[in-house]
């Protein structure tokens, strides 16, 4: 299923109905679909606006699967003061690629402690999470919620990354729950070349105490082959926590930074549980860090699905 240029928006003011009641752009359960920018030519008729949005709903997309043979492409959408932008669950090869996040300051009871969030991808594997560009209320209106910019829970053991996105003025920009790496830590969720800025917190990391292994790949910025390639996340530096650069309740992990670099993004100021590890290797241009499925060429990506599903 295709959603081209549309446009999902609750004009009613958040005073009649609150951000937690306020519908749902696109609904899926045990599908598969794609939402994207109708192509500009010259033939495209004059005043249309090929603009795709979600404003002011609960959930712009919610989709979930009970089987790992479903997915979801989303790209270059823009997502206005929604309660929650994206919500994935149990999908395989979903992607959220070059879209805009402005999340909401929601005015609802503090007993509630609600937090709006741009990206939720729970129990989901072999995504591509990359050049989003998120802005949360922090500093500027008072709510009694709190705001994140990527959540990622239980992505399990195999290598998936989070790169090249903009997440500001939020209280969490990345949270990672639970397990998100093997049992050795040597593959798992790893973050390259995401800049963080005015963040209460930048990463952070979840343990749960019924829970064994949690954290994130034991090496970030390296996939243990090449020990040397920085992670080149660029940080907050917060002013509110000591430990709001990488706050990390979870497995002990290496941060790889280039120190060749004299700018305040080789590495982060404040840690916990991390351990900085200088190298002198720049960024790959050919993406040799990133996960073999993401290294596929487009064209083969799904008629590769079997091999990488987790049946």
């Amino acid at each position: 299923i295709r959603f081209r240029s549309c446009r999902f928006e609750n004009n009613l003011p958040s005073s009649a109905i609150p951000f937690n009641k306020r519908g749902t752009g696109i609904y899926s359960f045990n599908s598969s679909f794609s939402v994207e920018k109708i192509p500009l030519s010259d033939s495209t008729h004059f005043g249309l606006n090929p603009e795709v949005v979600f404003k002011q709903l609960t959930a712009g997309i919610r989709a979930s699967s009970s089987i790992p043979g479903f997915f979801a492409d989303i790209i270059n959408a823009r997502f206005e003061r929604n309660f929650t932008g994206i919500y994935f669950s149990g999908l395989n090869l979903c992607s959220i690629r070059d879209c805009s996040f402005t999340l909401s300051s929601p005015i609802i009871n503090n007993e509630q402690r609600p937090s709006s969030v741009a990206i939720y991808l729970d129990h989901c594997s072999f995504f591509n999470v990359s050049g989003n560009k998120i802005s949360g209320p922090f500093g500027q209106l008072a709510s009694g919620g709190k705001s994140s910019g990527i959540i990622i829970n239980q992505s399990g053991p195999l290598n998936h990354t989070i790169f090249d996105n903009r997440i500001s003025k939020t209280n969490y920009a990345l949270i990672a729950q639970n397990s998100n790496r093997s049992f050795d830590g040597y593959t798992g969720l790893r973050t390259f070349y995401n800049r963080f800025s005015n963040n209460e917190y930048d990463i952070c990391i979840t343990n749960d105490s019924t829970q064994t292994n949690n954290g994130l790949a034991l090496h970030q910025g390296s996939d243990g082959t090449y020990p040397k390639v920085p992670a080149g996340n660029q940080f907050s530096y917060s002013k509110w926590h000591n430990d709001a650069d990488i706050h990390n309740a979870g497995e002990y992990l290496y941060y790889h930074y280039n120190k060749a670099v004299t700018a305040d993004s080789s590495k982060p100021f404040n840690y916990y549980k991390t351990y900085p590890f200088a190298g002198i290797s720049d960024f790959t241009g050919e993406m040799g860090i990133l996960p073999e499925y993401l290294r596929l060429p487009e064209e083969k990506l799904n008629s590769s699905y079997d091999e990488y599903s987790i049946l």
